[in-house]
């Protein structure tokens, strides 16, 4: 019997229990489709187990209602997107699962132990130090791990030191504020260090290093302290005082400072000291020189030394030699004229001038060497016949030659016998008494 395929009616709602008919080794018999879904799922099962797979390897999937192979590159790259086009967590908590590979095992880790493992892994590998090498933190901008607010973060030696300072300051102020120590008791403690270790020391210790008064009895600004052998503590003493005072002004309970004593030294040191030149010292030229003629006052029978120089015809002239004190600074120096007109001729208000000059003579110097120095005007009015008269001081005197200390010093008084100043000039004979030098100190004398 034969059977035409072709004839039959198409069946479209398999159920498995359907007869197929095949040839079993030549004999005529028959299947259901449940054998052959049977059968294909021993086979493939029956299949030998694949080795590791490659992105060259293919699976089979229904695509569209067709089997197909696939590339597991393909598969792999779209899981992947799958995965990142998920949902990001805005905000993630410690019960979150996360898929992990254990070995060979798929698994899943809460955050929660994730992060367990984290820290246990940053302590032992990172925070753990003692394999490192030690260092004395001398630089202060070394750098030290913090955590500042739950934020880690570094500092440097300088801003932990300053930290600790401003913290110990602000707690020892709080401290005072709370709990102020108005008498410290011999039990106190101090904190010292002592070659470099931490110690505590008591007040009654340091009182017996340093004695037992700490501070005078009663303290004034500016005062010396000095014991009282009576109270055995120390009392107001010395008061500082910043100026040496006059004499007749000193007090024996004041101190000088330094400064008070060292301005006093540079003003005795730069002080000015005087020399007086009379007229029997003084030498009259032999060209157009003074006369010398002492003088006696008939009414008290005084005689004074003196020098005439004429007011007419030309210039007298006088000299003296001297040695500057050895204190002289070498500087300018100034004079005055001691005279008294030479006759009663002489008119109130009329004028007397003089012209004073000096050159200095080092040893091998030539002594017949014309003055150096500038000449300065000595000038005077004149008031009334035989009484004093005294100058102004001359302007400043250089001396010429280049004066070195112990140098013989040669000056020349000359009058300006026609000298009118502003007026008129006196044209009587003047009588000068003496010449007042005046020379400023700054060297200290040595011995020879």
């Amino acid at each position: 019997m034969s059977i035409e395929i072709d004839d039959m009616d198409p069946d479209v709602s398999i159920g498995g229990a359907e007869v197929i008919p095949v040839s079993d080794a030549g004999s005529p018999k028959s299947i259901t489709p449940a054998g052959i879904s049977a059968y294909t799922i021993d086979q493939i099962e029956a299949t030998g187990a694949g080795t590791t797979p490659t992105g060259d390897d293919s699976i089979f999937i229904l695509q569209g209602g067709v089997l197909v192979p696939v590339d597991i590159d393909l598969i792999a790259a779209h899981t992947l997107t799958a995965m990142w086009a998920k949902s990001a967590e805005s905000a993630p908590d410690t019960a979150d699962l996360m898929t992990l590979l254990d070995g060979s095992t798929e698994k899943t880790v809460t955050l929660a132990l994730l992060a367990t493992l984290i820290k246990t892994t940053i302590r032992t590998a990172v925070l753990n130090v003692t394999d490192l090498a030690t260092t004395s933190l001398v630089d202060t901008t070394e750098f030290l791990a913090v955590t500042a607010g739950g934020v880690p973060g570094s500092t440097t030696k300088l801003a932990l030191t300053t930290a600790i300072y401003a913290g110990l300051n602000a707690y020892l102020i709080a401290l005072f504020a709370a709990t102020p120590v108005t008498v410290p008791a011999d039990a106190d403690i101090f904190y010292v260090s002592q070659g470099g270790s931490q110690k505590g020391v008591s007040l009654a210790v340091l009182k017996t290093v340093l004695g037992s008064t700490i501070a005078p009895a009663s303290t004034t600004e500016n005062s010396v302290p000095q014991w009282s052998s009576a109270s055995k503590t120390l009392k107001d003493g010395l008061t500082l005082v910043t100026a040496v005072r006059a004499t007749g002004a000193a007090l024996d309970t004041s101190l000088a400072t330094e400064q008070a004593i060292r301005e006093e030294f540079t003003a005795l040191a730069t002080s000015y000291d005087e020399i007086w030149v009379p007229a029997n010292l003084m030498v009259p030229a032999t060209t157009a020189g003074a006369a010398a003629s002492d003088v006696e006052y008939t009414t008290s029978a005084i005689t004074l030394a003196q020098l005439v120089f004429a007011g007419t015809v030309a210039d007298d002239n006088a000299h003296w030699a001297m040695i500057m004190p050895a204190e002289w600074n070498l500087g300018t120096l100034k004079a005055k004229l001691y005279w008294a007109p030479g006759d009663a001729a002489a008119n109130p208000g009329e004028y007397v001038g003089f012209y004073i000059s000096g050159n200095a003579y080092a040893n091998d110097d030539d002594l017949d060497t014309a003055v150096g120095g500038s000449e300065q005007l000595l000038s005077d009015i004149a008031l009334a016949d035989d009484d004093l008269h005294i100058s102004s001081a001359s302007s400043a005197i250089t001396v010429g030659g280049s004066p070195a200390l112990g140098e013989l010093v040669n000056f020349t008084l000359r009058r300006d016998y026609d000298y009118a100043g502003a007026g008129t000039a006196m044209d009587v004979d003047a009588r000068v008494f003496g010449i007042l030098l005046q020379y400023q100190k700054a060297n200290v004398v040595s011995a020879w």
